[in-house]
């Protein structure tokens, strides 16, 4: 029996997609305005073989070729909800990357809405949509999303070290100085070699001195002065806070 057309052409592009080759992706893309348009029917094999292409396009970064395709995408009646979240996720990943935060929130967030039980995709748009509310200065979001990451199943693209951190920086910055704190020596206790350990006692540093323990607080950027791990300009500015706080008691 003769394939039909749509299957051919699917065929074809498909064939185009193995090959380490930009000019095979941007033909598969030129192909791909033949695919069948969406309709009422479930179009899961359209929808995937346009992620596909759109994931190709990255690879060779055609990465506005590649947005393109991935809203393509989205039109498509699926009965697997992961092909369209994880064309939002894409989507919201490569906004990210090119400064258009606006629009790389509505992507994470979409992905999010759609598949919130595709771990390993959830994970992965909570952490980063963590960093633009952050940035943001939505701290109070941003530490229940960095909650839920530190609740969640480790990722292997995710290190733990960085959520604790992240997740105490949001919650001394909303206010939340006591967890802050139980955060942050949960960090330099389980993960003391990480470099991440500088930050933290930074921002312990910050802590004490809010609560006025000037002892505590030296004794942080002691630590930081001492690691190897830390920037020559941090370290000068934590011996020059401390010796500050020194000479305060004095």
């Amino acid at each position: 029996m003769n394939e039909s057309p749509s299957a051919t052409l699917e065929s074809r592009i498909a064939t185009l997609l193995v090959y380490e080759d930009a000019s095979a992706a941007l033909e598969a893309l030129r192909l791909s305005e033949g695919l069948p348009k969406p309709g009422t029917e479930s179009g899961d094999a359209t929808a995937q073989l346009l992620f596909d292409i759109g994931f190709r396009l990255e690879r060779f970064e055609q990465n506005v070729d590649a947005v393109t395709t991935y809203h393509r995408v989205l039109p498509y009646p699926v009965v697997d909800v992961r092909i369209t979240a994880g064309a939002w996720f894409r989507i919201g990943l490569l906004r990210d990357r090119s400064g258009n935060w606006i629009q790389a929130g509505v992507g994470y967030r979409r992905a999010l809405e759609l598949a919130p039980s595709w771990i390993y995709m959830a994970s992965l748009a909570q952490y980063h949509l963590a960093e633009l509310v952050a940035a943001e200065e939505n701290y109070g979001e941003a530490a229940t999303l960095y909650q839920k990451l530190e609740n969640g199943p480790p990722h292997p693209e995710i290190r733990p070290e960085k959520i604790l951190l992240e997740l105490g920086r949001c919650l001394l910055r909303s206010g939340d100085c006591r967890a802050a704190r139980s955060k942050l020596n949960s960090l330099l206790r389980v993960f003391a070699m990480s470099p991440l350990v500088v930050q933290a006692h930074r921002l312990l540093a910050e802590i004490d001195e809010q609560d006025g323990d000037s002892n505590a607080a030296v004794r942080h950027y002691q630590c930081i002065v001492e690691n190897s791990n830390a920037e020559p300009a941090l370290k000068v500015a934590a011996a020059h806070r401390a010796a500050a706080l020194y000479r305060s008691k004095r």
